[in-house]
Parts: C-alpha cells; structure tokens; sequence
C-alpha cells in the first residue's frame, strides 16, 4: 500500500511539472491504473463476514411485519379462507389492515369469510397489535434457552427497558396483560349477548367474544358483524358496547403505561 502511495504521488508530480502532453496522456492513464489498484487492495483487505449482517430494532420490525404481511396474505388466499374465493389484491389490503390495526376492509369479514378465515385475520391483529418483537423473541428465547447479548439490547430499545435483565420480564409482563385483559373482556362480551341472535350456539357467541376482546383491546375496529355493532340486535347492548370502549382504552394507553403505573396516595 505504501509503494502504491509514492508511485501515484510520483506520478502526480511528472503530470504537474511535465507538460508534455505524451507525458501527461501516459501519466493521467497511471493515475487511473494506480486508483484502481488501491481500491483492489483495500476492498481485499476487508473482513466481510457475509454470514452474520447487524440490523437494529427498526428495520427487524419493518422486515418483520413486511414478512407477516405477505404470510397473511398467503393464507387468505387458500381456498377455505372465503367463501368465494378472494383477489390476491383484496388478500394483500385485508392482511395489511389486520396487522397494522387500521380496521379497513374491501370485503364483509362475516359474508366473504369463513371460520378459517376470520381465525387467520384475528390471529393477524394479535400479532399486529402485540408487535411482531414480542412473540418472535420471547419465543426464541424460551425455546433456546437464553438470548444473546446483542439480542438483548435489541430487545431493550424495543420494549423501552433500561436493564437488561429486565427485557424478557416486560415481555412477559406484555403478554400476560394482553392475556388477562382480552380474555376478561371476552367474559364479560359473553356475558352480554343474546345468543339467539347466534342460532343459540355457545361456541359462535365463546368465538364472536374472544373475536371483538381482541379487536378491541388492540384498537383493530374488526368486527364478524356485517354492521358492526350498528347490527341489528347489537346496536342497543350497551354492555357490550360499554365493555368494547374500555377494551379501546386499555390498548391505546399502551403497554408502557399499564406496566409502569404506579398507585401513589
């Protein structure tokens, strides 16, 4: 590298003083080899580990969701997703309103969709409104046993924890809140429906139950009621409606604040 340096500062200096321009065609095409050359040098001097690539939080979380997305939208695609069929399109912005918890729909998610189906989107707004972080690295964790020390202080930036023994705590806590909450609001949904409005059927008023708890608590507005809870039947239960609103602001106050509250009289 260091012959390399004095070559090309030679050859800058007979290009300056030389005004040949012979001299300076043959020297200007030197500087060009020697550049070349540096560069040869320096790129193959590099330690490139191609099998390990850092990406921070951020771009783990867009990837991630990105993935689920496309995963989603597989699986709304399989035949006995819908009831007659659905467009790849329809599939990708029914997937991507799911997991983004944004609650647009293209099609009538209590027509267009069968058990299958709405199981598929209800599972996608868990996933969306946990954060694909929290399943994907507690889950790792507990399979492997333990976790890295960079996975670690990933997984703090993401979960706002200043020590990192306590990154897998708040996840844990993340999860059995999530739990709790959206299985007691499932409880006291059941407790206000008319299940004649269901065919008098257990397991479609124990299945819209959890369905709505989890909609709600993840602030995702999906609903098996082709009015919503305008539907007929449903547009006077105040119970319910009052259950779904506190779902609504559990969830958006968000994690932080439901696990660093503290009750100071």
């Amino acid at each position: 590298m260091t012959t390399l340096i004095v070559v090309y500062y030679m050859a800058r200096f007979e290009y300056n003083f030389f005004s040949t321009r012979t001299f300076q065609f043959f020297n200007l095409r030197l500087l060009y080899v020697l550049i070349v050359l540096c560069f040869i040098r320096d790129f193959s001097s590099l330690n490139i580990n191609f099998k390990r690539t850092f990406i921070n939080p951020a771009q783990l979380f867009i990837l991630s969701f990105l993935f689920i997305i496309l995963f989603g939208t597989a699986l709304l695609m399989m035949p006995n997703a819908t009831v007659n069929g659905i467009k790849p399109l329809d599939a990708l912005f029914t997937a991507t309103s799911a997991v983004c918890v944004t609650g647009l729909i293209v099609l009538d998610t209590a027509k267009d969709f069968t058990l299958f189906g709405k199981i598929i989107i209800i599972s996608l707004i868990q996933i969306g409104g946990l954060g694909i972080m929290t399943f994907a690295s507690y889950f790792s964790y507990f399979f492997r046993g333990g976790s890295s020390y960079e996975n670690q202080i990933s997984l703090g930036e993401m979960t706002s924890s200043d020590k990192l023994g306590e990154v897998f705590n708040t996840l844990k806590i993340i999860i059995i809140i999530t739990v709790i909450v959206e299985a007691l609001g499932a409880v006291f949904i059941y407790s206000t429906l008319d299940l004649s409005l269901l065919d008098g059927s257990v397991n479609k008023g124990i299945f819209f139950s959890i369905f709505h708890a989890i909609s709600a608590f993840c602030n995702a507005g999906f609903s098996t009621l082709s009015g919503n809870l305008y539907e007929p039947g449903y547009q006077f239960n105040y119970g319910l409606h009052f259950t779904v609103a506190s779902l609504f602001i559990f969830g958006g106050l968000g994690f932080p604040i439901l696990t660093n509250v503290n009750f100071i009289y």
